[in-house]
């Protein structure tokens, strides 16, 4: 009587576990990866990339960085800041970092990296794609 007892109490107990979905509606669809770089002359010089995201479909970005030579970087979404990066004499430093993970429901973003003049900068960002099931 007490094994049976017991057998019930773990399975009741283990029960949720079994019937959770971990991500509820979203299907793995496919890993993002961009990578931009910028080696200019020019005063303030800034690239562009875009990410188009399907009806049906969902981003999640995980991580990005910048690096590079320059003591002046700038990586943003749609105008919204990600990582601002400023070390100069001649201004006060700066390290502002978004916080991740960042959703992208479906549409058009682009991805705009700054920097000055005469140095490398480089961006990476990545994420991972998902469908959205009924």
């Amino acid at each position: 009587m007490k094994k049976l007892f017991k057998i019930l109490t773990v399975a009741l107990f283990m029960l949720p576990f079994f019937t959770a979905k971990a991500q509820g509606n979203l299907q793995f669809n496919q890993a993002i990866f961009i990578s931009m770089t910028l080696n200019q002359s020019y005063t303030v010089i800034e690239t562009y990339d875009t990410l188009v995201v399907p009806t049906g479909k969902i981003v999640k970005i995980t991580s990005f960085s910048t690096g590079g030579n320059s003591s002046f970087r700038r990586l943003a979404i749609d105008d919204i800041l990600l990582i601002n990066y400023v070390s100069s004499s001649n201004y006060p430093s700066s390290n502002y970092q978004c916080k991740t993970p960042i959703w992208l429901p479906a549409g058009t973003y682009v991805f705009k990296l700054m920097g000055n003049s005469n140095h490398i900068t480089k961006a990476f960002i990545s994420g991972v794609e998902f469908n959205i099931v009924q």
